[in-house]
């Protein structure tokens, strides 16, 4: 897949997610900081564009429990030691992220794991 080119299903690094995540939230925003300049007024000062945080709230399912934790397996495998690597959301262009954090929830027989991930995007790259 070319790295400019949008898919229809998310994947990361060589991961690709069986199913899409049920929510993505994708943050963009400016840097501001406010400056105190004593006896007179504060000012703010824009710093530029944050780096995008893209966060996904889905679920590994599958049959049994094993087959549900076999796909959490192959996401953290793919995931690497913290390395950016290509996030593929779908309908959009390709960017290069880190995953800030991962949380997965153990619930019922195991045959659902509910998860949450942060990834923040690396413009380094």
């Amino acid at each position: 897949m070319s790295a400019t080119s949008a898919t229809a299903t998310m994947q990361f690094r060589s991961f690709t997610f069986p199913h899409n995540p049920q929510s993505i939230t994708i943050r963009a925003g400016n840097r501001v900081v406010v400056h105190l300049c004593p006896g007179q007024r504060e000012v703010a000062q824009n710093l530029g564009t944050e780096c995008r945080t893209v966060t996904c709230r889905g679920s590994f399912f599958g049959a049994s429990y094993a087959e549900a934790a076999s796909q959490l397996e192959g996401f953290k495998s793919a995931a690497g030691a913290g390395q950016a690597g290509l996030l593929f959301i779908p309908g959009l262009a390709p960017i290069f992220a880190h995953l800030q954090s991962f949380a997965v929830e153990a619930s019922g027989d195991g045959r659902i794991l509910p998860y949450t991930m942060v990834f923040v995007e690396d413009r380094g790259q």
